[in-house]
């Protein structure tokens, strides 16, 4: 039996479309997460290189400082 409109019988029932028979589509909820690249050795190699590098100049800014008496 069809509603008067010709929707269907579901909609006879005051359900403006048919029951969902089928699973959620697979766009349906949160963005997936993107993948994470992981950290390769020689990167974080160099990373720490350079941290230390950078330590380095400024221990040596603040022993200059220390040795001048604070005066620049």
């Amino acid at each position: 039996m069809s509603c008067w409109c010709g929707h269907g019988p579901w909609h006879h029932y005051v359900h403006p479309y048919p029951p969902g028979y089928y699973p959620p589509p697979e766009y349906y909820g949160p963005p997936p997460e993107r993948a994470r690249r992981t950290a390769e050795t020689e990167d974080l190699t160099g990373f720490l290189r350079r941290l230390e590098e950078e330590i380095a100049a400024l221990r040596r800014d603040v022993d200059e400082l220390r040795r001048s008496g604070g005066e620049r």
